[in-house]
C-alpha cells in the first residue's frame, strides 16, 4: 500500500554491495516515466551509474553531500531535454519522487542528492561539473542523482505528525 510506503520511505546513504538487477530497474524506470507531464511530452531520462569510477568523481564533488556515493552500489542520474517542455524541473522532480518511493516498495532504498541551482565544494555548477563527464547535452538540464541499493545502516522510523497547522482553507 502506498501510504506503508511511504511511511517506510528514508533517505540511506550506506548501502550493501547488493546491486538492484538491471532489468527490475528498468521496469521500475519505465513506472516512474508514468509520472504527470505537461502536453504528455515526457522531457525525463535516466542515465543509470554502476561504474566505480563514475561514484569516485561524483563523490569528490562535495565533501559532505556527495561521499556517500563513493560506496553506492548503483545509481541514477536524472536529466530532461529542456527543448522538450519548459517544465523539465517540475518533471523531473516528479518522476524522481515516483521512482524513489518504487525502490522502496521493491525493497530496495535510496537517497537523493540535487545538482539543479546547486554547486560542488570548489563553489562550481553542480549540473556543469556532471554534465562535462557524463557527455549530457547542453539543452539537458541535470535535476539529480538517486543512489540505490540495500540498506547497511540503521535509519529512524517516520513517524505521523500533526498536519492541521500546515493546512489553509481557502485562503492562507
Amino acid at each position: 500500500m502506498l501510504k506503508d510506503t511511504i511511511i517506510k520511505r528514508r533517505t540511506v546513504r550506506r548501502f550493501t554491495d547488493e546491486k538492484m538487477p538491471l532489468e527490475t530497474l528498468k521496469e521500475l524506470l519505465m513506472y516512474a516515466s508514468m509520472a504527470p507531464s505537461n502536453a504528455n511530452a515526457h522531457p525525463v531520462e535516466f542515465i543509470v551509474v554502476s561504474e566505480k569510477e563514475d561514484f569516485t568523481y561524483l563523490a569528490a564533488m562535495d565533501r559532505f553531500g556527495a561521499k556517500h556515493l563513493a560506496d553506492a552500489p548503483l545509481a541514477v542520474l536524472i536529466v530532461a531535454n529542456k527543448d522538450v517542455c519548459k517544465y523539465w524541473v517540475q518533471e523531473a522532480a516528479m518522476t524522481t519522487a515516483y521512482l524513489d518511493l518504487l525502490v522502496q516498495e521493491e525493497g530496495y532504498q535510496a537517497g537523493y542528492l540535487p545538482f539543479h541551482d546547486n554547486t560542488t565544494d570548489k563553489n562550481e555548477d553542480a549540473e556543469a561539473y556532471v554534465r562535462d563527464y557524463f557527455n549530457i547535452p547542453d539543452n539537458y538540464g541535470t535535476l539529480g542523482i538517486l543512489s540505490i541499493g540495500k540498506k547497511d545502516e540503521r535509519v529512524r522510523t517516520r513517524k505521523e505528525f500533526p498536519i492541521d497547522e500546515k493546512i489553509h482553507e481557502n485562503r492562507f
